[in-house]
């Protein structure tokens, strides 16, 4: 994907929150499965053939979430079958599924955020008006993916120094260097950083603030980017407030009625989330449209 990491970071941003809000806070199936599925497309068009793995994991935990919701939830008119004396109803199970298409599709997001926006963006947005909290949020996000490197890469020197020990000593050995080793790392650069003075309270005139260096420039599609993304949310969120997208679970499965506020709230919620892929495959157009003018 290229066009749309592009983007300047406020952009993305605007995206991100909404779509994330709205997947998590809306209780509706259709918005849970169109996010779902937005979101494996886009980790597709992020990391090609490498989600093979993660879809498998993905189908596991979605039926156990799905069937452990009624063991918890004894709620609803139609039970299934009854172990131990407690319903299993149909209700709970619907619940379920739609939970675990929710934390699914806001986990698939986080990774694309992750993979999309680079830790720099989150500097750029709130280095002047909170170094402190940007440049926790960008070791956070940095801090997951270098670690399974770092681990991965002791793993190899381990059992190349030592094959004949066993498995779980070995494991335990790359896990403790790997840590011990994200520790220093994080000492050092928060030593580092405050040795140059990032995050103290000296006052910049504007000239100095406007002469700063920054590889994000603010262009007018970054503007009307953001501007589409929230007018996108704001309806959705209009629409699902106005009742026209909400289902009720309890105590029996109760369906919006088919009206033209569920259809626009559903295209609305459907070309947000699918934006960065109608990006990516407007900026291939653009591109190979070019390319034949040369």
């Amino acid at each position: 994907m290229t066009w749309f990491p592009a983007l300047h970071p406020a952009a993305m941003l605007c995206w991100f929150l909404p779509v994330i809000g709205l997947t998590v806070f809306a209780a509706s199936p259709v918005l849970a499965a169109v996010s779902l599925a937005a979101s494996l497309l886009t980790l597709v068009c992020l990391e090609r053939g490498r989600i093979w793995r993660t879809l498998g994991w993905y189908l596991i935990i979605f039926i156990a979430l799905t069937a452990a919701n009624p063991f918890f939830v004894r709620r609803g008119a139609t039970p299934l079958l009854f172990i131990n004396g407690n319903p299993v109803t149909l209700e709970a199970l619907a619940a379920g599924a739609v939970l675990a298409g929710q934390l699914l599709a806001a986990l698939t997001w986080f990774r694309c955020l992750g993979a999309i926006l680079p830790a720099g963006g989150w500097l750029n947005m709130l280095g002047r008006k909170l170094p402190k909290t940007g440049l926790l949020l960008s070791m956070s996000l940095r801090s997951v993916p270098l670690f399974i490197r770092r681990f991965a890469a002791i793993r190899e020197v381990q059992r190349a120094l030592a094959p004949e020990r066993g498995r779980l000593k070995t494991a335990a050995a790359v896990f403790s260097a790997a840590v011990t080793w994200s520790l220093e790392q994080a000492m050092m650069t928060g030593d580092t950083l405050r040795a140059r003075g990032y995050g103290s309270k000296l006052q910049f005139s504007r000239t100095e603030l406007a002469g700063r260096f920054s590889i994000y420039r603010r262009a007018a599609v970054d503007r009307v980017a953001a501007v589409w993304f929230l007018l996108a949310a704001a309806g959705t969120a209009v629409l699902l407030g106005a009742g026209g997208l909400a289902v009720e679970f309890y105590p029996s499965i109760a369906l919006p009625a088919v009206s033209w506020r569920a259809a626009a709230g559903y295209l609305l919620f459907g070309l947000l989330v699918c934006w960065p892929v109608i990006f990516e495959i407007w900026g291939w157009l653009r591109w190979r449209y070019a390319l034949s003018k040369i």
